[in-house]
């Protein structure tokens, strides 16, 4: 080894280390260990970890100023990853970063003269980016959109569905879900920031569920602006023409927006607003229809149904049986602010069961008595059926 290639470098903690200017031979061999300039190592554009907490990246900072970096920085030789792409300004680095970029940013922040570097060499880029997937979240636990972008871009490797489950432990609807945020418009994704106070923050069960809607198409995003504009009671503006005629992202999206807008209007839990999302974001089939006649999006026969099944939970209910000396029992020992909120949530319900009485009433004495045998036909029909 030529000792004319090699400085003598101090770290914050006081001791001294030997780094090169030009590549060494260990640079290239697995799992081999030392010191390294900073501006040797190249971060990857495609690692996992998109959100960093300020708090803890302040910590950090601060502890690599008074005591340097003290654990190894993850690395591969660029040279041994064609498949990788790096920022130009990184052109003249020997490694990319596999795992570390928090500490390789804090180092040179701090202005260190050297950090600690494995190496690692990838026999393919599927072994590298789920080697990239395990370290990163190993160290910290990813957010929900970090690990939707890593598993779809781990799909893209071919790697298939039941493999991502068992690999990372994940059961497949959670999966599925967390794939689903990246189908998100970018707006949208920035609701996801683990960092936004909670109230103002959209639930990853939500975000999952709204982004695998499936592209409607201009005559199905039009029927949702018609129906979710009186189910938010704001009126909302209709698609143009153009919307119909440019891509499927911009008319995925739009319904995107149309959805989390009444959600948001009516403040509805995340159980709800998943019901919500699910019942309008469905791709169905626009007959062609006669004037007058209903596109199947209205499936008036399965709304029927949760309108029973509405009136029958309530209905067919224990609490239908309880005394008042039992309600006394219940709350006897509970706070003047409890027995509100249970106040207020029965006064939520009793306002909209009463609304619906109204809009059936007024549809009920729009319509003409039907003839009896009408009736028993038009019922023995839906019993077959």
């Amino acid at each position: 080894m030529n000792t004319l290639l090699l400085k003598i470098v101090t770290l914050p903690d006081g001791s001294d280390v030997e780094v090169s200017e030009t590549p060494l031979e260990w640079w290239t061999k697995p799992n081999k260990s030392g010191f390294v300039r900073t501006n040797m190592l190249a971060p990857d554009p495609k690692q996992p970890r998109r959100h960093i907490n300020s708090e803890r990246l302040k910590e950090l900072h601060k502890s690599i100023a008074s005591c340097g970096v003290r654990e190894t920085i993850t690395v591969t030789p660029l040279s041994h990853v064609p498949w990788a792409t790096i920022d130009s300004e990184h052109n003249d680095a020997f490694f990319l970063i596999v795992s570390g970029h928090r500490r390789w940013n804090g180092a040179c922040l701090g202005e260190l003269s050297a950090v600690p570097i494995r190496v690692i060499i990838y026999e393919s880029e599927k072994d590298h980016r789920i080697d990239a997937s395990l370290l990163n979240a190993n160290r910290e636990e990813l957010s929900a959109l970090e690990q939707g972008f890593e598993f779809a871009r781990l799909r893209e490797l071919k790697w298939k569905i039941n493999e991502l489950s068992a690999h990372f432990g994940i059961a497949l609807p959670q999966l599925y879900g967390r794939m689903n945020l990246t189908r998100l418009h970018p707006d949208i994704q920035k609701l996801l920031d683990p960092e936004l106070p909670r109230k103002r923050r959209l639930s990853v069960n939500v975000g999952g569920t709204l982004g695998g809607v499936k592209t409607p198409t201009l005559e199905e995003l039009k029927d949702a602006y018609e129906i979710l504009s009186d189910t938010a009671g704001i009126e909302l503006a209709e698609p143009s023409e153009e919307v119909g005629n440019i891509d499927d992202d911009v008319r995925r999206f739009s319904l995107q927006k149309l959805l989390l807008t009444v959600i948001q209007q009516r403040s509805l839990s995340s159980k709800r607003a998943i019901e919500l999302i699910r019942e309008h974001s469905l791709r169905l089939k626009s007959a062609n229809r006669a004037a007058g006649r209903k596109t199947e999006r209205y499936q008036p026969r399965r709304r029927k149904r949760a309108i029973h099944g509405l009136v029958d939970g309530i209905t067919g209910s224990v609490v239908m049986d309880w005394s008042p000396r039992e309600f006394d029992k219940i709350f006897e020992l509970s706070p003047r602010e409890e027995v509100e909120e249970f106040i207020a949530t029965l006064q939520e319900g009793e306002g909209f069961l009463g609304g619906l009485v109204k809009i059936l009433t007024k549809i009920r004495d729009a319509k003409k008595p039907t003839h009896s045998d009408v009736l028993r036909a038009m019922r023995e029909r839906e019993a077959t059926d």
